[in-house]
């Protein structure tokens, strides 16, 4: 029984341990554990420095696009954001903390670069949302305003390809620069296959 439970824990810290080392170098080299993903919910954030009104639309039978609108309230200069992941293997609303997480930055660090990088040229195509300038940044680009979204389609890459398929719920907490306390929370739930 020592010997099973030795081994089982031996196992674990090395599947620990390659995921630890796998995150430091990329994980380009983990074979993907998921076929597709579907967005469950969006929980949408009404009076405060940003709102948010996103729905998903299914495009056809294997994509789905986020439709809406988010308005800027407030400079966005103003404000810093967090994010924590949760998953449910199950997929049955019984989320576990996991140890992802992007930690407290201005929002318009977020915009300049991984926005920007990643969300911005895709967005530009289906929105009214401000062309960015190769090099500029695009948080000053991004004025107090309602902009509307039609048919942004969230690429797949954005999730890691070790991820477990089942529910993973993103939390992302929004607070005044400087402030200690969460001003707005918006919940995006999506699960994987």
């Amino acid at each position: 029984m020592i010997e099973l439970q030795s081994k089982m824990w031996l196992s674990l810290f090395f599947t620990l341990t390659l995921v630890v080392i796998a995150n430091s170098i990329g994980l380009s080299f983990l074979p993907k554990l998921w076929t597709y993903m579907d967005i469950l919910t969006i929980q949408n954030i009404k009076n405060g420095a940003l709102e948010t009104d996103f729905k998903t639309k299914r495009f056809n039978r294997t994509t789905l696009v986020i439709c809406g609108t988010f308005t800027i309230n407030e400079d966005l200069s103003n404000i810093d954001f967090s994010m924590k992941f949760f998953f449910s293997p199950l997929g049955n609303n019984q989320f576990m903390l996991i140890p992802y997480m992007w930690r407290r930055e201005p929002l318009c660090d977020f915009f300049n670069k991984s926005f920007q990088k990643n969300i911005q040229p895709g967005l530009e195509k289906v929105s009214d949302v401000p062309k960015a300038v190769k090099g500029q940044p695009v948080c000053p680009l991004y004025v107090k305003k309602t902009y509307t979204i039609e048919e942004y389609y969230l690429p797949e890459d954005m999730f890691p390809h070790h991820f477990q398929p089942g529910s993973y719920r993103c939390d992302i907490h929004f607070y005044k620069a400087n402030g200690k306390e969460i001003q707005e929370t918006m919940v995006v739930v999506v699960k994987l296959y």
